[in-house]
């Protein structure tokens, strides 16, 4: 399997490296980074939180890493799909959950899930800056919305290829961040 530089261009490698930037920074200033998606990009969402609480050993011991998937507590999203609406799903966590200052990786195939859309309308009242990780071209409802946009550029309905792509882009995240802040 390639590796996830090999098979990005040079112009979304650099997107990429301002991630990790924001990410590093986050995590520095004590503040959450906060992950969201539908579907297969729920299961990146969670395993991406695993991924960036793992290597807490490997960190300094006074940086505590907070990172949280939005998606991972069945009976709050079911709850707040049940008696508030799916579309909500994400911004209403990030409405009582988050913080000035805080992070959010947006991760979807289109981009234009109304929940994604309205997390990222949240994010941007909240002063909650904005990681998008779409596959397809024009990434949907939400791009003019997110502030660093990684957009794969892919077909339409290129659903395996662009979840593929991007869990391996959070695996290249979570061992970018892990060095740099070492």
């Amino acid at each position: 399997m390639p590796r996830v530089y090999e098979l990005l261009s040079q112009e979304k490698l650099e997107v990429l490296d301002k991630i990790v930037l924001l990410l590093s920074e986050t995590l520095r200033n004590k503040k959450n980074i906060w992950i969201a998606g539908n579907g297969g990009s729920a299961a990146t969402s969670d395993h991406f939180e695993t991924d960036l609480l793992r290597f807490r050993e490997d960190l300094p011991f006074n940086l505590k890493v907070k990172a949280f998937s939005l998606c991972a507590n069945s009976s709050n999203n079911t709850a707040i799909a049940n008696d508030i609406g799916f579309e909500e799903l994400f911004a209403i966590q990030l409405k009582r959950k988050g913080e000035l200052g805080d992070v959010c990786i947006l991760i979807s195939a289109s981009g234009s899930s109304n929940n994604i859309v309205k997390a990222a309308i949240e994010c941007r009242a909240s002063g909650i800056k904005t990681i998008g990780l779409f596959g397809f071209k024009g990434a949907g409802g939400s791009e003019s919305l997110i502030d660093i946009l990684l957009c794969l550029d892919l077909p339409i309905d290129s659903y395996a290829e662009a979840e593929n792509m991007h869990l391996s882009i959070c695996h290249e995240i979570a061992s970018r961040l892990r060095h740099l802040l070492n």
